[in-house]
């Protein structure tokens, strides 16, 4: 089973932000700092464990990635798994926190992927 949910945020963040027992304030603080102007939110991406290192998560987002793209627009995310943190940084995405949420045991990371240069029009035209 693979899922993907990526939407596209205008002028910040709306409340698409849940995750496992963190705080919605806390999460929905860090992405308003790291994003404050119109982006692509990556909320949730998952493969099965047995079907991992396949490329399925690649092939799940690279579309999404190239839609991104076309409109000029960066794309933000936050992932718990420091496993992730490798996936992602071969899709383009840099750390920019990584950090102990406040009365909890699990590292946060929070991600940006800047649009790639010479991919605007259509979906992965120039």
């Amino acid at each position: 089973m693979s899922m993907l949910f990526f939407f596209q945020a205008e002028d910040g963040i709306r409340d698409l932000v849940r995750s496992r027992g963190l705080g919605d304030v806390y999460k929905r603080q860090l992405h308003q700092r790291a994003m404050p102007g119109p982006h692509w939110y990556l909320m949730a991406l998952g493969v099965a464990p047995a079907s991992q290192g396949q490329g399925i998560g690649s092939s799940l987002i690279q579309p999404v990635l190239a839609q991104a793209d076309a409109a000029g627009l960066p794309c933000y995310l936050e992932t718990e798994t420091k496993r992730n943190v490798a996936f992602y940084q071969k899709h383009g995405f840099e750390a920019l926190t990584a950090e102990k949420p406040p009365r909890h045991d699990l590292m946060l990371w929070t991600m940006a992927r800047q649009p790639t240069p010479g991919v605007r029009g259509a979906a992965g035209k120039t």
